[in-house]
């Protein structure tokens, strides 16, 4: 998660919940120290950055691929293999992120509240899997009470 707003490929909303507890910040580090410390992932931040994903440029609409699906290369980002979605959510193409300034729209929606969302479930997914719908297939989904 970069923090220079001019070189951005991908922009995200913070998380605050609206109880002002940290409870959702307790789950999601506590399943990331069980994971880490059973071996099915590595540890590369302390803890979990909990945010919504506004914007990410490898989805983004090529001017002349109106009904195209792009095949462009999509490796190394942050030392992370990027096994994104391409075009569009079926399309398993590598793609390259291009990096845009997002300062203006940062201070257009500096105090902006996107909404509030009740989490009823986790899922649990494994990165490079996914459904017809192009999203994370979960392994693995904990209802919530509500």
């Amino acid at each position: 998660m970069n923090d220079d707003p001019s070189q951005v490929d991908v922009l995200y909303g913070h998380v605050t919940p609206q109880d002002g507890s940290n409870k959702l910040q307790l789950i999601a580090d506590s399943l990331m120290e069980q994971f880490t410390s059973s071996g099915l992932m590595q540890r590369d931040f302390d803890r979990v950055k909990l945010h919504a994903t506004l914007i990410n440029t490898i989805f983004r609409q090529e001017p002349d691929a109106e009904g195209k699906k792009g095949t462009q290369d999509t490796k190394g980002d942050r030392g992370h293999d990027r096994g994104d979605r391409g075009h569009d959510r079926g399309d398993r193409g590598h793609r390259v992120r291009e990096s845009f300034d997002a300062k203006r729209v940062l201070q257009k929606f500096e105090d902006h509240s996107f909404g509030e969302y009740c989490i009823s479930a986790i899922h649990i997914s494994q990165r490079g899997s996914y459904g017809a719908d192009g999203y994370y297939l979960p392994a693995s989904k904990i209802a919530l009470p509500t």
